[in-house]
């Protein structure tokens, strides 16, 4: 691998997230970690993200209702948490009820 070729591959873990999901991964090379131990890592932050995104729609709707109803953004940013909190619950309880068969 030369130089660049890694550059641009540990570039896509300068996110928390996935340096950490990496740092799990790298500890147990020899006999590799479970999906579920991965997924319930990530459980909880992505229940967090969802939460902030939902209390950051409300605190600008909140703050500016008049102006912010009449935006086209503003309609399009609830549609898309709305999206968003639908598919991380669906994801969550999807994950909880198969995850017996993971591992």
């Amino acid at each position: 691998m030369d130089q660049d070729t890694a550059i641009e591959a540990f570039a896509a873990l300068a996110h928390p997230t996935r340096l950490s999901v990496f740092k799990l991964l790298v500890q147990h090379v020899p006999d590799g970690v479970p999906a579920l131990t991965i997924a319930e890592r990530l459980d909880k932050p992505m229940i967090i993200g969802a939460v902030i995104m939902v209390i950051t729609g409300f605190i600008l709707y909140f703050a500016i209702p008049v102006r912010t109803t009449q935006s086209i953004w503003f309609r399009i940013k609830v549609v898309l948490l709305i999206a968003a909190a639908i598919n991380a619950f669906l994801f969550r309880a999807r994950m909880r009820e198969s995850a017996d068969s993971w591992d």
